[in-house]
């Protein structure tokens, strides 16, 4: 009998988030924890594709980040973590002083939300040794909010950071090879 991969993905129903989608507001902490509840009841997820996203508005760091971050928190460890990032991500700042990640005021922006993600991903990588946590740039993708492609051609990029598992990738990972450098 051959099983069934059982994927969570997150996001509205454009996008990359058209194939499936979940039901619950991002930018809403306890619909979130709803949500995970809802998804842990119903058995263990083998992986689970954060694709939720905004660009702009005070719901990016909650949207962005914060649902990210509690879903992989509450659901069982699921086997692969898959967080939507951007090239953008090196625009971001590093610094968590002034942030509202509530939503109620616009305090992070797009580049930082991304730079974040990315460290998210790096940080599971690291914690949950038996999962492979993955930062990935799509490149343009359309949605409600873009329409049109950019100017320039984005480049497609990815990150993968698989559990530090080894002596070589936890050598890697102390001397700052990673997606986010």
């Amino acid at each position: 009998m051959t099983s069934v991969a059982r994927v969570l993905i997150t996001g509205s129903a454009d996008g990359l988030g058209r194939a499936a989608a979940v039901a619950g507001d991002p930018a809403d902490i306890d619909q979130t924890r709803s949500v995970a509840s809802q998804v842990g009841e119903s058995g263990p997820i083998d992986a689970v594709i954060h694709n939720a996203g905004v660009y702009s508005g005070p719901a990016i760091l909650p949207v962005n980040v914060v649902a990210p971050y509690l879903l992989t928190a509450l659901l069982p460890a699921p086997r692969r973590l898959i967080y939507l990032s951007s090239g953008m991500h090196r625009g971001g700042r590093a610094d968590l002083g002034g942030l509202d990640w509530t939503g109620r005021r616009s305090t992070g922006t797009y580049s930082t939300s991304k730079l974040f993600v990315t460290a998210l991903a790096l940080a599971v990588a690291r914690l949950r040794p038996g999962a492979v946590s993955n930062a990935v740039d799509p490149g343009w993708v359309p949605t409600r909010s873009h329409t049109r492609p950019p100017p320039t051609s984005a480049s497609r990029t990815a990150c993968s950071t698989p559990s530090p598992s080894t002596p070589e990738r936890r050598s890697e990972l102390s001397r700052g090879r990673s997606c986010a450098s």
